[in-house]
């Protein structure tokens, strides 16, 4: 355990504090070797007696503006960042690493794995599109949101998964105690709430909560591969694609979707999950000279209808009902203005050395460019745009 502490506090713990006592990663980064002995003899003890100190146990709440022009008399416009434990992160990693086999999910989940990433999702999503609009076949893709999905999660339900997947009897009833012990507070402009009990949710800010959550969730997706309704590329089911609560149904009849939203509801009630109708669109992808009627389809979540649209962002990128790629390269287009735009009016009078870097470092990032059709003549704007900037 000592090797494996050592590792993971010199190559994955970086720049984190706890919140709680002014512990930094760096403390434990440029400590002598002899701290690494007592905190691996902490988690033996721990793994022992099944018991975690309470320093281990608090998170500390931050409120941050979800946007620039938010409301900030409103709460609802604020997201909470949770800093937990530093020594708790470690504790995750190991746990990770150590029993990872019996943490797999779907392959339908791109969240939170090694060589997955949000841009993946989105090329299967628009490659599965593709590959039907080619053959002459209707798509209809439904995007679901998932409300506070992360803070539903039910312990017991979550805790009878991990059982079953025989995960050590020792390591669940560590983090048992430690999801049942789990406190947090809340830091507003330097002054610090009373502690109160967090009864339900994955631990936020703990490195390990986004693989339990996956977990949590990869019921629904076993169930959608399972009912075999949605799309298939060959024998390869993709009916259904998530990142972690990001979900996206398709299938090639509006009687499918209907079928799988069925069993979105199903799940939902057994598991605690709440689907946002409001959020949730569908974008309906028809071959050229089809007429077929995208109106009064029927589509339906949580007893709510869901709205047809001509696009919506996934991930970021903007998936629209034409199968082009114009509106999410505008839209990073309109995204660079803005950018230069930022560093002209703050950073005008600099060097033009400077402003150059500045450039570089804030104004060359074109998320989802790996994806476009480069024949498009959209990036032409693009190009036009870089070279006023520059």
């Amino acid at each position: 355990m000592l090797t494996y502490i050592y590792i993971y506090i010199y190559i994955y713990i970086k720049g984190k504090g706890d919140g709680h006592k002014g512990l930094m990663s760096e403390h434990l980064k440029h400590a002598c070797d002899e701290l690494f002995v007592q905190i691996a003899l902490l988690f033996t003890s721990m793994a022992v007696h099944g018991c975690v100190p309470e320093d281990l146990q608090i998170s500390t709440v931050i409120p941050i503006p979800k946007g620039k022009n938010a409301n900030l008399t409103d709460s609802n416009n604020y997201r909470g960042i949770a800093l937990s434990s530093i020594i708790g992160k470690v504790l995750d990693l190991i746990v990770l690493d150590r029993f990872s086999e019996m943490l797999v999910t779907s392959d339908q989940q791109f969240g939170f794995k090694a060589r997955r990433s949000t841009n993946m999702c989105s090329m299967v999503l628009k490659e599965t599109i593709s590959y039907y609009i080619n053959n002459h076949s209707t798509v209809f893709c439904t995007m679901l949101d998932a409300t506070k999905a992360f803070d539903r999660v039910e312990y017991c339900k979550l805790f009878r998964l991990l059982i079953s997947r025989n995960l050590p009897p020792m390591i669940i009833r560590l983090l048992l105690f430690m999801y049942t012990h789990n406190t947090a507070r809340v830091s507003w402009n330097g002054v610090m709430s009373t502690c109160f009990a967090v009864v339900n949710g994955v631990k936020q800010g703990g490195v390990l909560s986004p693989i339990l959550f996956c977990v949590y969730f990869d019921g629904l997706l076993y169930k959608l591969m399972k009912a075999g309704y949605g799309c298939y590329i060959g024998c390869m089911f993709v009916g259904v694609l998530a990142y972690a609560d990001d979900v996206v149904l398709l299938a090639p009849s509006a009687n499918a979707m209907r079928k799988m939203l069925r069993l979105c509801d199903d799940f939902a009630s057994d598991y605690d999950v709440k689907f946002n109708s409001n959020k949730s669109k569908c974008i309906v992808l028809k071959p050229r000279y089809s007429h077929l009627p995208t109106t009064n389809l029927g589509f339906q979540i949580g007893g709510n209808e869901i709205e047809i649209v001509d696009e919506w962002p996934h991930l970021g990128h903007i998936i629209t009902n034409r199968c082009v790629d114009d509106a999410d390269i505008m839209s990073r287009r309109n995204c660079l203005v803005a950018q230069i735009n930022t560093v002209l009016c703050y950073f005008g009078k600099l060097s033009a050395p400077t402003k150059l870097k500045l450039m570089n470092s804030y104004c060359s990032s074109f998320y989802g460019c790996e994806l476009w059709d480069l024949t498009n003549g959209c990036i032409n704007n693009i190009c036009i745009t870089w070279r006023k900037g520059i």
